[in-house]
């Protein structure tokens, strides 16, 4: 049975009182869950000059992450697919692409590190090079093979429209290069816009539903958006993801059993209309 893919973004690994937040309880027999992306990685330079990779302000080895590492290596062996985010509103591709000769080997080496990786989400969200983006993508296949995953992040309204995204580029261009082969799917930042008619579209525009995970950020409204996208699309709905989990509503695994019970058909919608009081509960 096909199943759509339902994400979560995992940034906050500690609470105000410094408790660690686990993702053990989405991770139930039959959780939806199918990715998780771990932000997020970025590039800088240390006070003497030398080079760092960082994940969020501290080195990935960092005692810090002890206990993420732990937990993504369970959800790992639950065959969740675990995604490095590069990048995103912190920045890292200007310092990155400032010195790729030098910054891209470290980034290289953190990934066949940290092996449970299964790919990278490209959250580009500053002016970049398009050239420099495919020339990022290739070193990763040859690197890590085709089989590696390769995601990207722009708001709805570069799918939308054939217009420069917060990265500089157009989406499509990026599409339609030899490199955009190796992109398996694109996480739309559709953030309160996360609707049928966003999707809509951005399919209208030619791009390919199975491949766009529509985004949510976390307390915005999705039950009657997501059971009108499922009823629309169905098997040719790629899928969700909420940025971020800690912060989802009204908990992450509550979130979870009704994006469950979507994707089983337990909630569904009358085709000729998707209005809430039209929805039914099997």
């Amino acid at each position: 049975m096909y199943m759509p893919k339902a994400i979560f973004y995992y940034q906050t690994f500690y609470d105000s009182n410094k408790d660690f937040i686990s993702i053990k309880p989405i991770l139930y027999e039959g959780s939806p869950i199918t990715h998780i992306h771990l932000s997020s990685i970025h590039f800088g330079f240390n006070k003497d000059s030398t080079r760092y990779i960082h994940l969020n302000n501290r080195t990935p080895d960092n005692s810090y992450f002890d206990k993420v590492w732990d937990d993504l290596t369970l959800a790992k062996s639950k065959g969740i697919k675990i995604i490095a985010m590069i990048g995103g509103a912190g920045g890292g591709y200007s310092t990155l692409f400032s010195d790729f000769k030098h910054f891209y080997p470290i980034l290289r080496d953190f990934l066949k590190k940290y092996d449970i990786i299964d790919g990278v989400d490209l959250d580009i969200e500053e002016s970049c090079r398009l050239s420099d983006i495919k020339e990022l993508i290739n070193d990763i296949v040859s690197d890590f093979g085709e089989d590696y995953l390769i995601a990207t992040a722009p708001v709805s309204g570069s799918l939308i429209k054939n217009s420069p995204g917060m990265g500089g580029f157009c989406y499509k261009d990026l599409l339609n290069s030899p490199e955009g082969k190796y992109i398996d799917y694109i996480n739309c930042q559709a953030y309160y816009g996360f609707n049928k008619n966003t999707l809509d579209a951005i399919v209208k525009n030619g791009y390919s539903s199975e491949k766009i995970v529509m985004g949510m950020i976390a307390g915005e409204s999705y039950k009657d958006e997501l059971k009108s996208l499922y009823d629309a699309y169905k098997d040719e709905f790629g899928g969700i993801f909420v940025w971020e989990y800690y912060d989802t509503l009204p908990s992450p695994l509550e979130w979870c059993k009704y994006v469950e019970d979507v994707f089983n058909g337990k909630i569904t919608c009358g085709t000729k209309n998707t209005d809430s009081r039209y929805c039914i509960i099997s």
